[in-house]
């Protein structure tokens, strides 16, 4: 990212499902004290131009630059390591857009010692440990993604498992091959695991604890 001309404060900006190059981006951004602007990976044509013209981003990453037949993300890990100053706490790390739930998307700005704090508060109230396993579909581009499978574990190391879509039956296989043991969403993703044809309570039981919001739980 540096040779390609990004420096403090520029915005790099990708559109991709939950891939393990996203975490990778994020945490570069960082090293060079960009602002990460992912976009999420269902958005349209037009929300996407709208969102660029938000973010003017000093790198653009398509899904398809990212993955695919001469995708640019390879050349970037070609690039020579680069020792510099690292982002400080009052930097924005990020920018997220909002659901648009009440309008059209809004950039919510978060800053590095924001988002460090968030990381740290949930690690204690939910005292997770390096013997802990995530399973996140939630996507990188949403905050709860961003907290709990990029920021969490350079608070705790521990494993995380992504989910570039939500399929119940490839969760409840995933959370008993991997031993899973912490899982935070909605509580449509835990409701759709127990009517799922092959759910067995054995497949869920590394789980110890499932942190849920968003909606009503039951």
């Amino acid at each position: 990212l540096r040779a390609a001309g990004v420096r403090h404060g520029d915005v790099v900006a990708w559109q991709a499902p939950n891939w393990h190059e996203v975490v990778l981006l994020y945490r570069a951004c960082w090293r060079l004290g960009a602002i990460a602007g992912p976009i999420h990976h269902h958005a349209g044509p037009a929300d996407v131009d709208r969102f660029l013209e938000v973010l003017h981003p000093r790198v653009w990453l398509p899904s398809d630059a990212i993955r695919g037949h001469g995708a640019r993300y390879p050349e970037l890990l070609g690039g020579e390591p680069v020792t510099i100053p690292a982002a400080q706490p009052h930097d924005l790390a990020a920018i997220l857009f909002t659901s648009g739930s009440t309008g059209g998307p809004k950039a919510a700005l978060h800053t590095q010692r924001g988002l460090a704090y968030k990381a740290r508060v949930m690690a204690g109230a939910h005292q997770l440990t390096p013997a802990d396993a995530i399973l996140m579909p939630a996507p990188l581009a949403h905050v709860s993604g961003l907290l709990n499978a990029v920021l969490l574990p350079g608070v705790v190391p521990m494993r995380v498992n992504l989910m570039a879509r939500w399929e119940p039956e490839a969760a409840l296989a995933t959370i008993d091959t991997a031993k899973i043991t912490f899982m935070i969403g909605p509580p449509t993703f835990f409701v759709s695991l127990m009517e799922t044809a092959g759910f067995r309570a054995e497949r869920v039981a590394s789980l110890r604890l499932v942190s849920s919001g968003g909606a009503g739980v039951t």
